[in-house]
């Protein structure tokens, strides 16, 4: 089964590329003037990311975000998505092995132009990174910290807006449960479904330039779930809005549960986090409440 689980991802991923279209900023849900979420990940070894990340597979970097009690984000773009990495200097347990060994946010979809393959592979190898085979396009990789990596090679011509894509990788436990909760609780609109040839189902969410992309796993994986200073990997799938609060009344309305309540993070933002399915958690971020200032 996860074996099937690994390679029907690679599969899977055509579909999705071919079938995403114009973005109406009218489409994206809470009032989001963004058209894209972000992806947070809490990690030990703040050198490999810039090594993997930068050195390795090109990606922008941005500004780093100073966070209270000493810590910091270290931030690079994936398409018009930014992965944001949590440097807590926390000794933090982890699950490597991406998609196969555990439920919860499992995998990162990286779009690049073709014309950059041959020196990522070479650089892959020289810095003794997993390199990975292809099937029509697509291969897997691990970061230092074991988080899977999709990386998906675009042929010259493929548009500027189609290489801002990025996808955001789900193994649940129940994908009914995941489907309302993606579609019904937070109003993402589902842009395909696919099943590969090894039997595996994928199904499709669009927010923009980023998509949430989730399949079913074993039952008895583990939940690997939690905020990013609970342990290490990918943690949060975070939509950036213009209102708190008004997100917390309408998730409420719709029947969804509240993680953890709207806080200050420092002066910096209002932070909240509601769980969906398997425990996985979906991050509100907006500007600070007028009762936190």
């Amino acid at each position: 089964m996860r074996k099937n689980l690994s390679r029907g991802l690679v599969a899977a991923c055509l579909i999705l590329f071919a079938a995403t279209g114009t973005i109406h900023a009218a489409d994206l849900p809470f009032g989001m003037s963004t058209d894209h979420l972000n992806l947070v990940l809490s990690i030990s070894d703040e050198d490999k990311v810039h090594e993997f990340y930068g050195e390795v597979l090109g990606l922008k970097r941005i500004p780093n975000i100073p966070f209270p009690g000493g810590m910091h984000m270290v931030r690079y773009m994936g398409g018009a998505t930014e992965i944001k990495f949590i440097v807590t200097n926390q000794d933090l347990p982890t699950e490597e092995g991406g998609t196969r060994n555990a439920r919860g946010i499992r995998l990162m979809a990286l779009f690049l132009p073709d014309s950059e393959k041959a020196g990522i592979l070479k650089r892959l190898k020289s810095k003794g990174y997993e390199v990975p085979t292809f099937e029509t396009g697509y291969g897997m990789t691990y970061d230092a910290e074991g988080n899977q990596v999709e990386l998906v090679f675009r042929p010259e011509g493929t548009s500027a807006e189609k290489l801002k894509q990025f996808q955001i990788g789900l193994t649940v436990s129940d994908a009914a449960a995941m489907n309302e909760f993606l579609s019904k609780i937070l109003g993402l609109e589902k842009v395909n479904e696919f099943t590969t040839a090894s039997g595996l189902h994928v199904d499709y969410y669009g927010m923009g330039h980023s998509q949430v992309k989730f399949w079913s796993g074993p039952k008895e994986l583990p939940a690997w779930v939690g905020g990013p200073f609970d342990r290490k990997g990918m943690n949060l799938v975070q939509f950036l809005v213009p209102d708190v609060d008004a997100v917390r009344a309408t998730v409420l309305e719709r029947g969804g549960h509240i993680h953890t309540e709207p806080f200050a993070l420092g002066k910096l933002a209002t932070i909240m986090f509601i769980d969906g399915p398997d425990g996985i958690l979906f991050e509100f971020a907006g500007p600070m409440l007028d009762r936190l200032k």
